[in-house]
């Protein structure tokens, strides 16, 4: 008799020790992780696929590493708490590396999702030793030019850089064009702050046609010309799959094909859009 009273004085004194270490013993929580990046031009989403993620407890706790599937998802089962994702290394996309670090808080015996997606990452510019070379078509009025058509192409020198998403190019730009007024060729040096502005000076030569603006027909300029294009960022603004400049150069020519009493020395210009084809 003595032994069962004291088992149930045992029992009474214990019960409600071990109902605080059940109010502190909590249920696990899921954390569930999709990594997905979308191309917004081709309008199509690609999961990022074996991707090694880091999960850091902020309270200190163990790091854990996971991988996520063929869906660009990772599932685990984790304590309660406050938790920092961050991939190991950084995850390449079109024309850019991209990184995060997402705080998630999971519950007790509850689910929390988070998506890391180019929205919400941080991202750099894929570097190039080399970049190029960059295509222009232009339609461009001037003098002696009435009107023509061309396309200039800038020919990077050395190694373009790369600094707060602007590339920057020095090298050697080629130029042709034909239309009303002659047809014309071109070759010096450029400079380009990628995708702001693009800059030339260039040595011209040009062929006069039956009606040039400014200059004899049937004649042959040599001169120097210089150009300064602001480009306007349209596949941006207007979503259009492709980028412009507006391009005004101004220089002079001198008549090479006359008797030098009759030789002279003209003004040249040009205004036109260019229409830019090159990948940042």
């Amino acid at each position: 008799m003595r032994t069962v009273s004291a088992f149930f004085v045992a029992l009474t004194i214990a019960g409600p020790l071990f109902g605080v270490d059940r109010a502190f013993a909590q249920e696990s929580g899921r954390l569930l992780i999709v990594m997905q990046l979308t191309d917004a031009k081709a309008r199509a989403t690609y999961p990022a696929v074996k991707k090694i993620l880091t999960i850091t407890a902020e309270a200190g706790a163990p790091v854990y590493r996971v991988e996520t599937g063929r869906d660009g998802s990772i599932a685990i089962s984790l304590p309660p708490g406050v938790y920092v994702v961050a991939p190991t290394d950084p995850v390449p996309f079109l024309d850019r590396r991209y990184t995060w670090s997402a705080s998630a808080v999971v519950p007790a015996g509850g689910l929390v999702a988070i998506e890391l997606n180019e929205r919400n990452g941080q991202s750099t510019l894929i570097e190039s030793s080399r970049r190029g070379p960059f295509v222009a078509a232009f339609a461009q009025y001037g003098a002696p030019q009435r009107s023509a058509g061309g396309m200039s192409i800038l020919v990077p020198v050395g190694r373009t850089t790369v600094e707060s998403g602007i590339l920057g190019v020095r090298g050697i730009e080629l130029q042709g064009s034909a239309g009303q007024g002659g047809w014309r060729v071109a070759a010096g040096a450029a400079a380009a702050a990628l995708p702001f502005w693009w800059a030339d000076v260039l040595v011209t030569a040009t062929r006069t046609t039956a009606e040039p603006r400014g200059a004899q027909s049937q004649s042959t300029y040599v001169g120097v010309e210089a150009g300064l294009a602001l480009i306007l960022p349209l596949d941006e603004w207007l979503q259009l799959p492709f980028t412009a400049m507006f391009k005004p150069s101004f220089g002079f020519a001198r008549q090479l094909d006359a008797p030098a009493e009759g030789k002279r020395t003209m003004f040249t210009w040009s205004t036109g859009a260019h229409i830019l084809a090159f990948s940042f």
